[in-house]
């Protein structure tokens, strides 16, 4: 099962968490002077850590056509970046773990352990395991005085970081978020949108994560990141709570408006569903009654995006001969009405 479609604490406000180490190894150059030939050595020597026989799978990116890797990118498994490498470059995954392993992205690893709800401890401890496995038998670059060596000197000392996806619908509606981002900056922390730096917050959905590394261990890293979270998702209650009358009936209404046209829709483009999911998880979350598991919805999330449904939109015969934005929206649909129908029959 895969990280996003499990259940996790606090799924009203947290979405995901997840814990990101960079490192570097001994004996080869930053990425970029890395050779083809070092990377597909480091490549190798890595992968051999993380056998097949012990539940990890190994993926050579460069047999992936641009809609898959994009597609683990939409689910968090790979950065950006990552994705668009044409060098020698691979991945490694551990679904039970939440565990990905990037090789050869800007840095020579970047480890990072995923989980539904907030999780810090389950990622920490996931990340830190596969770290311990790599020291263990090969060197990380690693300096008394400035911490881990990584190509970007912005990520020089614990290489960390700690990032947590939130659902913040009360917040934005309340006109509050531009000051929040003023008090997360004050604390050396930043607030960005889904798809990470320089993205747009869609769909209320807010990445929280920790911008300093440097002079400052981990525990007090994830310590801030928790407390600060925590601290703000307390206030999105709140203010939830406090919604009475008409407002109330507002979010109750576009709910059951969202709840219609993704049950029964025959076209779906992915910006129209991240507006209607948004309606229909915030109606949810403000009503404990006759509600779908948040953890269906939030699958949902990350199954109908782009690339994902352009790889449907292939093997989909209703989507043959349809232009390639149809095909998706057509497979989008599809798919979302199939678990709200799944969903349906469970209550019943």
């Amino acid at each position: 099962m895969a990280w996003y479609q499990r259940s996790g604490p606090g799924k009203d406000v947290f979405v995901s968490t997840r814990i990101r180490l960079a490192r570097n190894l001994v004996g080869y150059p930053f990425e970029g002077r890395l050779t083809d030939a070092s990377a597909k050595e480091m490549i190798e020597r890595v992968s051999a850590l993380f056998p097949a026989s012990e539940g990890y799978e190994q993926t050579d990116m460069q047999t992936l056509s641009a809609e898959e890797a994009g597609a683990l990118c939409e689910k968090h498994y790979i950065s950006p970046e990552f994705a668009a490498k044409r060098s020698p470059h691979a991945l490694i995954r551990e679904e039970s773990k939440g565990l990905s392993i990037m090789i050869c992205e800007e840095d020579h690893l970047r480890i990072q352990a995923l989980a539904a709800g907030f999780a810090p401890e389950e990622c920490m401890r996931a990340a830190f395991e596969a770290e311990e496995r790599i020291d263990g038998a090969m060197e990380l670059a690693y300096d008394e005085k400035l911490g881990y060596l990584t190509h970007c000197p912005t990520n020089l000392g614990t290489a960390m970081r700690v990032s947590v996806m939130m659902f913040l619908p009360a917040l934005t509606m309340e006109g509050r978020m531009p000051s929040l981002s003023g008090q997360l900056q004050k604390l050396g922390l930043v607030i960005r949108g889904t798809d990470g730096e320089g993205s747009e917050a869609v769909g209320y959905l807010y990445q929280i994560s920790n911008r300093i590394t440097l002079g400052i261990s981990e525990e007090e890293t994830v310590r801030k990141v928790s407390e600060v979270v925590r601290r703000i998702a307390e206030t999105e209650r709140r203010l939830r709570r406090s919604w009475q009358g008409r407002a109330r009936m507002t979010v109750a209404d576009r709910g059951a408006r969202a709840l219609g046209v993704l049950s029964h829709a025959k076209l779906l483009s992915g910006k129209e569903f991240l507006a209607l999911w948004a309606d229909l998880r915030l109606s949810m979350c403000c009503d404990e009654k006759d509600k779908f598991p948040t953890e269906k919805m939030d699958a949902l999330l990350f199954e109908v995006m782009r690339n994902e449904m352009a790889i449907q939109a292939e093997k989909n015969k209703d989507a043959a001969g349809l232009p390639a934005e149809a095909g998706r929206d057509l497979c989008r649909a599809e798919r979302v009405r199939a678990v709200f129908a799944s969903m349906d029959e469970k209550k019943g």
